[in-house]
């Protein structure tokens, strides 16, 4: 007895030591990457982020930030971090590598609480380590935009979500409150999805009888309450302007029918719009360019003060009246390609060295086998009733809402905005096949045993 301790120990050990020394070289991979060439430079975003740091921590001007000349009003989060780095361009370059690190070595560790086989946590633990060296996605940890610490809190709130839903305590539970807070405020959709998500697994809760279901309300009633407050931030900052300029220009102007709805709501400049971006390919650099150029002219000024006034409450409305507009049925199969963007270059340098790898295999999957794999996790699921196997069916609809989400709130650089959705699709096609193979060898495992415990 005491030696098959000896020995469970032991192979405890070495499983930890492989891991460790898997994160180690991740790490190492990562940090050696060089400071490029500052990318950022032609970019209003990190100057934006860098000022915004500078205010007083314990200002209220620094988490309700009101419109300042020179600057276009970000969300908290990444301001925070800038703080962090001494608001200095080259130590949050680094930061936000190591930050992105942490996040990878904590959604790997939650993963591998649900496994119960060391070989398969081995298999797992490199795959993922793999993945997260695709270019796509370390490539914006190359610039100082929000998609990189985006990104990286999404990771960290899977994990925490993974640990609270493997065994709720009141540390996890408020864990879980303040990891969303910061991954809310790295970009103002958050909210919405997240309330969704919170709204979904509450439901899911109640249906299933699931413990601690006055926990579920919280959360709920925490995500209503975040939504609320994000949204006041929004206003005050006057965040929505631009974004829905970008989609009076971007894409309503090249509709007639769209351009007449929105002056009957008493929208100005109708014809100087139609004049001015009928015609423009907002994908290429040139239409671009003619719509960034409007922000700091005067041609607009009548407009953007409608905008400030009426516009994202008119828009909103446009959406529920329009759904064709806001299901997509009115864009073409190449714009609605740049929804599985892998690649934008535009925003980050080439791969570096070891990096080539991942960029030679990944994508790897499309929509349609990412879909097969969650749906055999859902039956898994309906044969076993354990809850991790419909974590990637939750996160494949929370990052179908984000696809529509994104598209219609911001018609300029949806590529850059659905940065996100190819490698989701990877993610949750590699945790689907992991929690698949879990299952199975689970399932042989008691059969080889008499049914017993695992």
């Amino acid at each position: 007895m005491i030696f098959k301790t000896v020995i469970s120990i032991n192979k405890n050990h070495i499983l930890n030591g492989i891991i460790f020394i898997g994160f180690i070289y991740f790490a190492i991979l990562l940090i050696d990457v060089p400071i490029v060439t500052p990318i950022w430079e032609n970019f209003s975003d990190p100057n934006d982020y860098r000022g915004q740091s500078e205010i007083d921590l314990f200002s209220k001007r620094f988490f309700i930030t009101p419109p300042w000349k020179g600057y276009t009003v970000r969300p908290f989060t990444i301001p925070l971090l800038f703080k962090l780095a001494s608001s200095s361009f080259e130590r949050m370059f680094i930061f936000q590598k190591i930050i992105y690190c942490l996040c990878v070595f904590a959604f790997i560790v939650s993963v591998l609480k649900f496994l119960k086989n060391s070989y398969l946590k081995i298999i797992a633990t490199f795959l993922f380590l793999f993945f997260f060296t695709w270019w796509s996605i370390v490539g914006w940890s190359q610039n100082i935009l929000s998609e990189s610490i985006s990104f990286s809190f999404f990771l960290l709130w899977m994990a925490v979500l993974f640990s609270y839903y493997r065994s709720k305590t009141i540390i996890k539970l408020i864990s879980l409150i303040v990891i969303t807070v910061l991954f809310s405020f790295t970009r103002d959709t958050w909210p919405y999805l997240i309330l969704l998500f919170f709204g979904m697994m509450f439901l899911f809760e109640i249906r299933t009888k699931a413990s601690k279901q006055k926990w579920g309300i919280v959360l709920v009633v925490f995500s209503i309450f975040l939504f609320i407050f994000q949204n006041h931030t929004v206003s005050v900052g006057e965040r929505t302007v631009l974004p829905v300029f970008n989609n009076l220009a971007g894409r309503i102007a090249q509709n007639s029918e769209y351009l007449n709805w929105f002056s009957q709501k008493g929208m100005p400049q109708r014809e100087q719009l139609k004049a001015d971006f009928g015609n423009v390919v907002i994908d290429s650099r040139e239409g671009k360019a003619i719509i960034y150029n409007r922000y700091y002219d005067s041609t607009y000024t009548e407009l953007f003060k409608w905008i400030e006034l009426n516009g994202k409450n008119t828009y909103q409305f446009f959406l529920l009246t329009h759904f064709q507009y806001l299901s997509l049925n009115d864009q073409n199969l190449d714009q609605l390609q740049r929804i599985f963007s892998s690649t934008t270059n535009i925003y980050y340098s080439k791969p570096y060295k070891f990096f080539h790898n991942a960029n030679n295999v990944f994508p790897l999957f499309n929509v349609y086998v990412a879909l097969i794999f969650v749906l055999i996790c859902v039956f898994l699921w309906y044969k076993s009733r354990e809850l991790y196997l419909l974590l990637p069916a939750f996160f494949s609809l929370f990052l179908l809402v984000n696809v529509y989400l994104s598209y219609n709130a911001d018609a300029m650089e949806v590529e850059r905005h659905l940065y996100l959705t190819t490698i989701g699709i990877e993610l949750f096609s590699l945790l689907s096949l992991i929690f698949i193979a879990n299952y199975t060898l689970k399932e042989r495992f008691l059969v080889n045993n008499g049914g017993g415990n695992v």
